[in-house]
């Protein structure tokens, strides 16, 4: 599995003492520690594991500790002094973002809470956008993949405008029926500016990033990482199916600020569709893990023509209990 090789070479890298002296190895392993200063390749195998144990804890929203210490700052150094990998280093930077906007939202915690009208997230959101302002002026920042992760750390820090306190277990993946959420989405009693600015600062960025992949080149899909691009792609359209519920279901508050119809969610589920053929002409058996991530999409249009039935029935006659066992009946049923 994957996650469980990721959890294990970050282990292993600190038993070995990529971690430095700080980070303890168990007494088995610590007459094994590497002496010595650590080559390029154990430095860069340091920084490799911590991207992947980084993007893996935020898209399975587990516990994780964020934390960048010395060692990761002497690997770096060390990298841009090689130059020899400039576009790892862009990704890199990138998702330190994503991890200190994890780490400040408590994204990982589902039994924390942070409105999105408190100054926390108001704060994050500040330093998140002048982070975004500066890499977007650095060398290859224009490439698709890289602008991918950018607009990213957008969606993680507008999210909590969809948050209650108790809906979080329904942000991590597998991203299927029963985890939208449809009986536990943010209906806040007063949509307040705030709110207002970040649920359509998430629609747009979660737009932009199906659009980005849509014109990604299907070699550049099937290159990129599968344990974190294919999940990521499928987070951002997860949020666009939150956010159509919020704004739609039966007792819904942000239903006065977007419409149906100006989420385009139906768009956004055909042009990953269209993604989806364009890599079976490269990959026709489905070997990489982003063809059948991105390609698993199409249950959801089968869904959603599900739930707008009912929302349209509700909206008729107004008999919100009916709707909302109705609802609830397409999670448990997985269509």
């Amino acid at each position: 599995h994957s996650i469980q090789l990721v959890t294990l070479a970050h282990d292993l890298s600190v038993e070995l003492g990529l971690g430095g002296p700080t980070m303890q190895s168990s007494a088995p392993a610590y007459f094994f520690r590497i002496q010595g200063p650590l080559t390029l390749g154990m430095q860069q195998t340091w920084l490799v594991s911590w991207v992947a144990s980084t993007t893996a804890a935020i898209g399975l929203r587990r516990a994780h500790n964020f934390d960048w210490g010395s060692s990761h700052d002497d690997a770096l150094r060390t990298l841009e002094k090689e130059s020899s990998n400039p576009l790892f280093l862009e990704m890199l930077y990138t998702v330190r973002l994503h991890a200190k906007v994890a780490g400040a939202l408590e994204l990982c915690d589902v039994h924390s809470f942070h409105d999105i009208n408190s100054d926390l997230v108001t704060t994050t959101q500040a330093e998140v956008r002048d982070k975004l302002s500066e890499l977007s002026s650095r060398p290859l920042a224009q490439g698709p993949q890289l602008r991918f992760w950018r607009v990213l750390a957008s969606i993680y820090v507008n999210e909590p405008v969809l948050h209650t306190d108790t809906n979080k277990i329904f942000f991590g993946e597998p991203y299927v029926a029963e985890r939208i959420g449809v009986l536990e989405f943010a209906h806040p009693s007063e949509v307040t500016r705030t709110a207002e600015s970040a649920l359509r600062s998430l629609v747009e960025a979660c737009q932009l990033a199906i659009e980005l992949v849509l014109h990604m080149e299907p070699s550049m899909v099937l290159s990129l990482p599968s344990l974190c691009f294919g999940p990521a792609v499928s987070y951002t359209l997860s949020i666009f199916v939150k956010v159509f519920v919020a704004v739609s279901a039966p007792g819904n508050t942000f239903g006065q600020v977007l419409s149906r119809k100006a989420i385009r969610v139906r768009e956004a589920i055909d042009s990953l569709v269209t993604v989806k053929a364009s890599l079976l002409k490269l990959d026709p058996h489905m070997g990489n893990w982003n063809t059948r991530i991105i390609g698993s999409v199409e249950w959801l249009e089968a869904w959603l023509n599900d739930y707008e039935s009912i929302i349209e029935r509700y909206e008729i006659n107004l008999e919100r209990e009916v709707a909302e066992r109705a609802i609830g009946s397409l999670g448990h049923n997985g269509h």
